[in-house]
């Protein structure tokens, strides 16, 4: 059996608009601490499982997401600060040829 790690919120690029959830994973409303780029923490108003990510910050429909300082999707609903962005409002902006 593997010991908890204790979740925080990693933080890639000074100008990330989201950080990605490191450690176990954490449920909704508990406040997590900010590494990397930022510092502070940030609660969580969503279950966010490990490797994904969190808003930083309210962001309304359409917003670009921004992760290692790079544009990785774009919103397709608001997101409040500390919920989850994944699939389910985020679409991706690589790769496709009809943008």
């Amino acid at each position: 059996m593997s010991a908890a790690i204790t979740p925080k919120v990693w933080i890639i690029a000074t100008g990330d608009n989201v950080g990605t959830l490191v450690g176990d994973a954490a449920p909704a409303s508990v406040e997590l601490p900010i590494i990397g780029a930022g510092n502070g923490g940030i609660r969580l108003a969503s279950p966010i499982p490990h490797g994904h990510k969190v808003a930083l910050r309210a962001l309304p429909a359409g917003a670009e997401v921004i992760k290692y300082g790079v544009v990785i999707g774009r919103l397709i609903r608001p997101v409040a600060v500390g919920e989850h962005v994944h699939t389910h409002n985020l679409e991706s902006m690589r790769g496709r040829g009809d943008l």
